[in-house]
This record gives structure tokens, C-alpha cells and sequence, in this order.
């Protein structure tokens, strides 16, 4: 959802029990109004700026597209759409700020850069900047790199690592825009510096406990995305089968499982497994997209095959594939070589003068401080806000009010809302400047801003694009509509887009 910004303060209203709100044009009684600038979140701020700050440039990826979150991107940067009321990339942001980050370096595309710089200043600088004594931290630097148009397929992210080489000073990080979640970057920092290495490669634990009904089963209308599509979970992408040295952390091999369940072999060598004699494989794992480097990566970045490639796909793999081996001093020479399908000796094993700091970790997100997802298609965007409603909410029950009968348990609500008598709302996330007409039934839904919902509405598990109309008598389940549509009267539709599409499958 994306809100537009407005004057002064910014409210979420949250609201929780099976009791009632207020008139529609005098907001919510006794419901619990939270400040995106109040005095708590300042606490958060100025507490952070005690904690130890972190010499490190962190890289964010925010100029590439997603097919997996349209239609909602087609009208909106995929890094400006929220989850609750925040919007990914301040979410990213503000989770490298708490982990003692100060240095960014934002990457997006030339059609989008004015909207997220302007995005990305005014909601979460422009509230850092009020905490007393900002500017003691250290370095506090924030850049907004437009390397590439939207559409441009022919620039990797390998290629916009080799772009930011002379902004690079010394290790650095790589995260994307879409990370939802709490992350320890911390954590990670302090487990990459803790030896000389070339990479520390984040892998995660996808959550695999879906929230359960009264009876303790999995819900049935869980296993349906919007739009109808089979739920798969975020990480399906994502998912590794990776060769884990446990003793010493060290990542010996790694392959995305999209490739070898297609029929690619995985291979490990036999220069690899001398030097690893004991290792694990596991295939329960997820590469996010959370790295970090050292400097020395451009040396292998530079690599002429290197060019128009992916950091997770190619990079990656080829620096793990290549560590220790007499090839990644080619890496720090002045004339650097491929390497691969070479011959080596037991002599060339026993020289180790190289080896570290080719070397690539891996660091296993698995505490509470490391639960977090890639908001990367429609069904973590809906995911992620239904643990948002419990997230914000506040224990309490509100008092019904005579006369309007409207239920409202586990709702995030924002500025500028609009509600008849006797509406039921469940478990939703609602944007602003929404009217919901009388006798209308929402659960778990999300709707965007400037939405008008006429009489009698029954929405069920759908996501309503920005500035739509859902005409009077509509029933809609499991869809998703597109932004700036009119729905006619009594439609009805199912497991579907409006207007349709040939939806990811």
C-alpha cells in the first residue's frame, strides 16, 4: 500500500477486540492512535545512537523491477510499497540503522529515483534528523545512485557492483529493498570480520509454521495466493542446496535448487573436498540476498565472463567454486585469468598463501533476530501485512457504539478513512483516504489508498489496487485488482485478476 505523504504528522490507528469504532467522520473512540514521529520512536533513534556504529557502506538494490508483485508495481516502485504502513525500503533502512549502520548507498533506475530519493528523505531521514545530536554519529552519508532505466535487462547486479567499484572503500554490504523482517546485521558484520575472507554469505531459514486455526489446523484459505496461484512460500525461489564445512563456517558449495531440480548436476570438486573432508549438505536453506564483501570481490567482479551477471546466480557460485585455489591469486594480480579447468598439484595444496582471503563464509540467520522474508510476489505482500495487523495491534477491546454496529478486530487503519453502519473488518490493512459503504464484510485484505467501497461489499483474502472503485454488491475472493479500475455492480469473481491477466505460475 502506498500512502501519500502528508502534512504534519502521519497516524496509524490500530485497532483490536470485537468492539466498535466511532462516527466515520470523528475517527476511532478509546482506539489507541500511534505516531510515526512520537516520542517512543524518537527513544528508538537516540537509544540506537548509543549502540556501537559500524564503519560500513551498505548497498541497497532498489532499481530492478519484479514481475512477481504485479500489477501493484506497475504504478508504484516496487521499493515504495509498504507492509503495514512502512514501505520496504524504509524498512531495510531503519534495520541497518538499529544495527549501527550510518553509510548507504541506495541503487534504483532512472525512472524511479526521483520518487524514492524524495520517498526515502522525507520519511526516514527527515524524522532521524530531529533526534538531538545526529550529527555526532559518525559519517552519516546517504547517496542515491540511478544506474539503469527499468526495463533495462542487459545490467546485472554484478554489473552495478562493478558501476559503485569507486565508491567502494572497504568491505561493504549488499541488501536488497524488499527484506521484510528483523535481520542481525550486526551479527553478520561481526562474523565477517572475525577472520580475512573474500565473502560472508547470508542463509536463512524459511518460517515454516503458518498461523493455525481455532483448532489448531492449518487454514484452508492459506494455501490459496491471491489471484488464485498455489502458495509456494517466499523462499521458493531462493531456496539452496548448499555444502556446509560446520567447523570452521566456510560455504564449500552452493547452487539454487531451481537449477538442479531442472536437471543441472551439482557438482563439488575434488581440490574442495581434500581440503573439506567433512561437510554437510542441506537443502532447507534460502540465500536472500544478504552479503558481505571484501573489496578485494572486484578483482573477480572484473572477470570479462563476469559481465551482465547475477551477484546470487553467478558471482556467488563462481567465487566459491574457485576459493583456495591456486586460481584466486590470479584475482590480486595485475593480469587476472579466469581459472577454471585447470590442473593443480598436491604441491599447489599445500599453498596456502593465498587461500584466506579468497576464503567464503556463510553466516545462519536463525535466532529471533534474524526472522525476515523477501517481499518478492503478491503472496508475501499479503503475508507480511496479516502479521503486521497482529504485530501493531493492541490488546484491548473497544466499546460498541449505539446505533452503527461496526466490528472491527485485528485492523491497521490510516488517515482519512470513511466507514458506514454495520461493517465487519477482519485482520486488514487499510491505506489512506479509504470509505467503506454500510454492510460491507472484509477480511484479511489489504487496501490501498484513495479506494472507495460502496454498499454491501464481501471482500475475502484480496488486495485492492489504489484509487479503485468496488461497486455496491460486489463478492470478490482471492482477487486482486489493479489500481485506477471501477468494478461494476454485483460482480462477482474468484481466484482471478480484474481486469485478468495470464498471472506467474
Amino acid at each position: 500500500m502506498m500512502m501519500e505523504r502528508v502534512e504534519g504528522a502521519l497516524f496509524d490507528l490500530i485497532l483490536s477486540g470485537d468492539g466498535s469504532t466511532g462516527p466515520c467522520s470523528s475517527g476511532v473512540s478509546n482506539s489507541v492512535v500511534r505516531h510515526s514521529s512520537d516520542n517512543s520512536s524518537r527513544k528508538d533513534l537516540l537509544s540506537s545512537l548509543t549502540d556501537e556504529i559500524y564503519d560500513v557502506q551498505a548497498i541497497i538494490l532498489a532499481g530492478g523491477g519484479s514481475d512477481g508483485l504485479m500489477p501493484l508495481s506497475s504504478t508504484t516502485p516496487k521499493a515504495l510499497l509498504t507492509i503495514g504502513h512502512q514501505s520496504l525500503i524504509c524498512g531495510s533502512m531503519t534495520n541497518l540503522w538499529r544495527s549501527g549502520i550510518r553509510r548507504f548507498l541506495v541503487v534504483t533506475n532512472k525512472n524511479e529515483n526521483e520518487a524514492i530519493e524524495t520517498h526515502v528523505r522525507t520519511t526516514f531521514l527527515e524524522p532521524i534528523l530531529t533526534v538531538k545530536n545526529i550529527y555526532d554519529t559518525p559519517r552519516l552519508d546517504l547517496n542515491f545512485y540511478p544506474l539503469m532505466d527499468r526495463n533495462e535487462d542487459n545490467m546485472g547486479t554484478t554489473d552495478v557492483l562493478r558501476c559503485l567499484s569507486d565508491k567502494i572503500e572497504d568491505d561493504f554490504l549488499v541488501v536488497p529493498c524488499d527484506l521484510y523482517g528483523s535481520f542481525d546485521f550486526k551479527g553478520l558484520i561481526e562474523q565477517h570480520r572475525s577472520s580475512v575472507r573474500l565473502c560472508t554469505v547470508t542463509l536463512i531459514e524459511e518460517e515454516s509454521n503458518r498461523r493455525l486455526n481455532k483448532r489448531g489446523k492449518e487454514a484452508v484459505e492459506e494455501q490459496i495466493a491471491p489471484g488464485g496461484n498455489k502458495v509456494r512460500g517466499w523462499g521458493y525461489k531462493y531456496r539452496v542446496m548448499a555444502t556446509l564445512d560446520t567447523k570452521q563456517s566456510q560455504l564449500v558449495g552452493i547452487s539454487d535448487m531451481v537449477t538442479v531440480c531442472s536437471g543441472a548436476s551439482y557438482e563439488l570438486s575434488k581440490w574442495m573436498l581434500m581440503r573439506h573432508r567433512n561437510c554437510t549438505i542441506r537443502i532447507d536453506l534460502f540465500d536472500a540476498h544478504i552479503y558481505m564483501f571484501s573489496k578485494h570481490v572486484f578483482e573477480a567482479i572484473n572477470l570479462p565472463h563476469m559481465y551482465q551477471t547475477s551477484i546470487r546466480l553467478d558471482l556467488v557460485p563462481y567465487i566459491i567454486r574457485l576459493q583456495e585455489t591456486p586460481a584466486s591469486s590470479d584475482w590480486y594480480s595485475s593480469v587476472s585469468r579466469d581459472g577454471e579447468g585447470r590442473m593443480w598439484t598436491v604441491a599447489d595444496l599445500r599453498d596456502t598463501s593465498q587461500s584466506e582471503r579468497s576464503r567464503v563464509f556463510y553466516y545462519l540467520g536463525m535466532s529471533d533476530s534474524s526472522k525476515c522474508s523477501r517481499i518478492n510476489s503478491l503472496e508475501s505482500v499479503m503475508n507480511a501485512n496479516m502479521e503486521a495487523c497482529f504485530d501493531k495491534t493492541v490488546p484491548r477491546s473497544l466499546p460498541r457504539l449505539d446505533g452503527l454496529n461496526q466490528k472491527m478486530r485485528d485492523v491497521v487503519l490510516s488517515i482519512g478513512f470513511q466507514f458506514g453502519d454495520s461493517v465487519n473488518i477482519r485482520m486488514c490493512v487499510i491505506g489512506a483516504k479509504v470509505s467503506v459503504g454500510c454492510g460491507c464484510k472484509l477480511s484479511k485484505c489489504i487496501i490501498m489508498d484513495n479506494v472507495k467501497i460502496e454498499d454491501n461489499v464481501v471482500l475475502e483474502q484480496c488486495i485492492i489496487g489504489e484509487r479503485s472503485v468496488i461497486s455496491a454488491k460486489t463478492k470478490l475472493k482471492y482477487v486482486v485488482v489493479s489500481p485506477d479500475q471501477i468494478l461494476p455492480t454485483n460482480t462477482y469473481l474468484e481466484r482471478d485478476f480484474y481486469p485478468p491477466f495470464l498471472s506467474e505460475e
